[in-house]
C-alpha cells in the first residue's frame, strides 16, 4: 500500500509525532499548596485525637489506682472510669472520622461534607463530655474537701489548669478544622 496515494506524507507524520508531548498528561500533577496544607492539617488533627484518646484510655486504668488513696467511694471511682472510657470511645469515633477524610481520592464536595460531619460530631461529643465532666469534677472536689484541704486545693488547681489546656487545645482544633474547611470550600468555588 502506498501512503502517498492517501495524501499522507510519512515525513510529515513523523515530525508531528515527535512534536507531540505525550508525557505531560501521564505525569501526575504535584499537589498544590492547598493540598499540602490540607494534609498537614489532617495529620495534626489525627495526632491530637490519638493523644487525647490515649490519655482517656490510660485514665480508665489509672483512676482506680489513684483514687483509692483519697478514700473516694468505689461507685464514684467506677463512674469516673466510665466517664474516661466514654470519652476515649468518643475520641476514637473522632479519629475514625478524620481518617475517612481522604483528600486524594474524595471529591471536594465529599471532603467538605465529611469535614462538616466531623465538626458536628465534635460538638455532640463536647456536649456529652461536659454533661458528664461537671458532676464528676464537682464530686471529686467534694471528696477532696472532706479528705484533706491540700487535696482540695490541688484538685482546684488541676481543674483550672485542665480547663485552660483544654480550651487552648479546642481553639487550635477549631482553627485547624476551619482552615481545612475553608481550603476545601475555596477549591469547590474557585473561579
Amino acid at each position: 500500500m502506498n501512503y502517498m496515494d492517501n495524501g499522507l506524507d510519512i515525513q510529515q507524520l513523523r515530525a508531528q509525532w515527535k512534536s507531540m508531548d505525550i508525557h505531560a498528561s501521564i505525569i501526575p500533577e504535584k499537589p498544590s499548596i492547598h493540598k499540602a496544607l490540607q494534609n498537614s492539617l489532617l495529620s495534626r488533627l489525627t495526632v491530637r485525637s490519638k493523644r487525647m484518646m490515649t490519655v482517656c484510655f490510660l485514665w480508665v486504668m489509672l483512676t482506680p489506682l489513684c483514687m483509692h488513696l483519697v478514700n473516694i467511694p468505689l461507685w464514684f471511682i467506677i463512674a469516673i472510669s466510665i466517664y474516661f472510657l466514654i470519652m476515649g470511645l468518643l475520641m476514637l469515633g473522632q479519629l475514625r472520622r478524620i481518617r475517612r477524610i481522604d483528600l486524594g481520592s474524595m471529591s471536594a464536595t465529599d471532603a467538605l461534607i465529611s469535614i462538616c460531619d466531623l465538626q458536628k460530631y465534635r460538638r455532640h461529643a463536647q456536649c456529652a463530655g461536659w454533661t458528664m465532666a461537671i458532676p464528676c469534677i464537682a464530686g471529686l472536689m467534694y471528696c477532696f474537701y472532706h479528705f484533706n484541704m491540700a487535696a482540695f486545693y490541688g484538685g482546684l488547681a488541676g481543674a483550672v489548669l485542665g480547663l485552660i489546656l483544654g480550651t487552648v487545645t479546642e481553639i487550635r482544633t477549631r482553627r485547624e478544622l476551619s482552615k481545612l474547611r475553608k481550603a476545601v470550600y475555596d477549591e469547590i468555588y474557585k473561579d
